[in-house]
């Protein structure tokens, strides 16, 4: 099989990650080739197949002589672009549009670096109007239906995202991407049974992508499936951390504040203090993680951390209604458990006239005010406001691309905060 035909295949994205193997590993080149040349021949026909189905699965290294070939510098860039390594990636863009500023195979890789690193304009009907007319040009190029639907989906166009989604699903047979978008779109109609549905044929398609099973976690979750979710979450930061990255990119700090809500829901509070505190690392700005972390803290009695934590979520909006009920009940908490003064050596003595008190001034008997019952997620912030909301962290902002890749990941959002994931 000639290069031309494996490309073919490839581009259009007709076989899927199974089935590229199979092929690649049924070619005849010990019989035409040195072993050597068949080393060389197939690096270069492994370039060509999908890298976005399992992103930390490494690259084979390429012989010396092809080290520096653009080709090969452009299917590294791939593969950092879709472990969310866009710093990284951005370089080597740059590196082979200095040497050839037209080369088609590194093109879409540098825009969708620019728009992940926010050197985007942001003009969302510029860009439909240009989309359309490459899904006029070319009708089965599948990358420019995802972004055309991506265009809509930014503006919350749900009816005309999916049809395009739907078309770019019916080109690309052995692509998840679609069917992830489609989902997504599902789920923020407050349709997750139809979500789930093609999240899941999006999982058979690409097992090890973490965005799919971060958006099957949500969904388990929104059902109050918390073992599920957690299966689900936790797969896809061990899938994260496998990617060999030194630094986890910010693009995962949902991912670990929803597995945070998650151990919440099944009272694991100091794992999910662990990973609220993994996500505060890696986006260290965001109220919504500071609201949740004060939760956590009151839920595991640490009243004064909690305080300190809901006057920082505060500090950064201070519109955060659920930060703000939070702080009043657990201020209210706090002054129930905590003497007026620490300690009694320190309580002065008043000696106040018999006429002004009564008769009786002992108060031994006295009981201190205490709180009836242990906090819990209801008596904290209401019953009203226990049930999960689900968002989307990128459609409806400034990412246009997962392949062209945005960072699909549904917030889960159960205590109504505020949404400033990256």
């Amino acid at each position: 099989m000639c290069y031309e035909a494996i490309h073919a295949l490839t581009q259009h994205h007709m076989l899927t990650v199974k089935e590229e193997k199979d092929l690649l590993s049924s070619l005849p080149l010990s019989q035409s080739c040195s072993e050597a040349e068949s080393a060389i021949v197939l690096a270069v026909y492994e370039t060509r197949v999908n890298k976005y189905s399992s992103p930390s699965e490494p690259l084979t290294q390429p012989a010396a002589p092809l080290a520096s070939n653009a080709d090969f510098i452009t299917a590294q860039a791939e593969k950092l672009y879709y472990n969310c390594n866009f710093a990284q990636c951005y370089r080597l863009t740059q590196e082979v549009l200095k040497k050839d500023p037209y080369h088609t195979g590194c093109l879409p890789i540098h825009v969708s670096c620019l728009v992940e690193l926010k050197q985007s304009n942001s003009k969302n009907e510029q860009a439909r109007r240009y989309l359309s007319k490459a899904t006029a040009l070319d009708r089965v190029f599948g990358p420019a239906w995802i972004a055309y639907g991506h265009s809509f989906a930014a503006e919350n166009e749900h009816d005309q995202a999916m049809a395009a989604y739907f078309k770019a699903a019916q080109l690309m047979k052995g692509c998840h991407l679609p069917l992830l978008y489609i989902g997504m779109e599902y789920g923020l109609t407050n349709n997750p049974k139809f979500a789930e549905k093609f999240f899941k044929e999006a999982l058979e398609i690409a097992p090890e992508d973490p965005f799919v099973l971060h958006e099957l976690g949500v969904v388990a979750f929104s059902n109050q499936e918390y073992v599920s979710a957690d299966v689900y979450l936790r797969r896809a930061v061990a899938l994260v951390e496998e990617s060999g990255v030194v630094v986890v990119p910010e693009k995962w700090a949902a991912l670990l504040n929803n597995l945070a809500h998650n151990c919440r829901k099944l009272q694991k509070y100091e794992e999910a203090l662990h990973f609220h505190q993994q996500a505060l690392r890696l986006c260290p700005g965001v109220s919504s993680t500071y609201s949740a972390l004060g939760l956590v803290q009151s839920l595991l009695g640490d009243y004064e951390a909690a305080v300190v934590a809901l006057h920082k979520a505060l500090s950064l909006h201070r519109d955060d209604t659920t930060a703000t009920t939070l702080l009043t009940t657990v201020m209210e908490q706090l002054m129930t458990q905590t003497p007026a003064f620490q300690g009694d050596d320190n309580v002065p003595q008043l000696d106040l006239p018999s006429e002004l008190v009564g008769t009786d001034t002992n108060t031994s008997d006295i009981t201190p005010a205490s709180a009836e019952d242990p906090l819990s997620d209801t008596n904290l912030l209401g019953s009203s406001i226990g049930q999960p909301v689900m968002h989307s962290s990128d459609v409806g902002g400034d990412s246009l691309s997962h392949t062209e890749s945005q960072s699909s990941a549904l917030i889960i959002e159960d205590m109504v905060m505020d949404d400033q994931s990256p």
